[in-house]
């Protein structure tokens, strides 16, 4: 979500193109006009906060007017890793854990537990591979594994 200074800002920006058009059609601009201007920018950052964390999810604002689809909740999640185990030289079979989908318009956070780690997401962006042809939605993460006590001198924590 912006912060106060760049809604204050785009706020600005709108007031002084509007005042430029009054001025251009002729209509006397007093500096009374703007005096609501911290009114204004107060509110949009109330209603920025309102959409970000609740009206984003309202079904008839999906897909014509939002993109980002709900993810939020707990999900089973299945996967496969890459680390190869350096004894055997052997890439485990698939891996099965949960993980908790928390999110806002503009964050999401996912925590994913298997039997062997926890693992903290935080999603820069969701992207779509294809739109039309995939409503498949990718999260682009930045990952932090902390592996379970009992598995740590095999597994390094990642970050």
């Amino acid at each position: 979500m912006p912060a106060g200074i760049q809604v204050s800002a785009l706020v600005m920006v709108i007031g002084v193109l509007w005042a430029i058009s009054l001025i251009m059609q002729g209509i006397d601009v007093r500096p009374e006009l703007f005096k609501p201007f911290t009114n204004i920018g107060g509110a949009v950052v109330l209603v920025l906060a309102i959409f970000d964390h609740w009206l984003w999810r309202v079904p008839i604002l999906q897909g014509w007017f939002v993109k980002r689809p709900d993810l939020r909740g707990t999900w089973r999640a299945s996967f496969q890793t890459s680390w190869r185990n350096p004894e055997t030289g052997e890439i485990p079979g698939p891996m099965t854990g949960f993980m908790v989908v928390r999110q806002t318009y503009c964050d999401i956070t996912m925590r994913l537990f298997t039997k062997e780690s926890s693992s903290h997401f935080v999603a820069d962006e969701l992207s779509r591979s294809h739109p039309m042809a995939n409503p498949l939605c990718l999260p682009c993460t930045k990952m932090s594994r902390r592996p379970k006590f009992a598995i740590a001198a095999r597994s390094i924590m990642a970050r």
